[in-house]
């Protein structure tokens, strides 16, 4: 598969995980069982479980380890997590951007750096190793 194809598959399992992450968000504050807060948290956590496994099995055909590539695979989302803070805040609070367009441009941004991350050091096979 070359990388064109497997970042349009990054991207489409990325497009279900925060379908996943939105719907619990929506099911749980609305029903209501808990608040927003707690409600993204889990919606988060569901959507990355998700993408991690999707993307593993599918997006790069099992072929690094799973207990090397979950640790690194938990570093990304936390780098992650940091940038989009960091742009949301720059887009909003400095330029003075709306926040949704401003959530929509990090969102778009942090696919092309995940999906970097993940195909060049979450999900890469160790040499002389076979697929976990």
């Amino acid at each position: 598969m070359n990388r064109f194809e497997r970042f349009f598959k990054f991207a489409g399992v990325g497009a279900i995980a925060t379908a996943l992450h939105y719907a619990s968000l929506l099911l749980l504050v609305e029903l209501p069982v808990t608040t927003p807060v707690i409600a993204t948290c889990v919606g988060y956590l569901a959507g990355a479980a998700f993408s991690y496994l999707a993307n593993h099995r599918w997006t790069f055909d099992g072929r690094a380890e799973h207990g090397r590539a979950a640790v690194r695979y938990v570093g990304m989302l936390a780098f992650g997590f940091a940038l989009n803070a960091a742009v949301v805040w720059i887009l909003h609070d400095v330029a003075g951007l709306w926040y949704v367009a401003a959530q929509v441009a990090s969102t778009g941004f942090g696919l092309f750096v995940n999906y970097a991350i993940a195909s060049r050091w979450v999900y890469v096979q160790r040499p002389g190793r076979g697929a976990g």
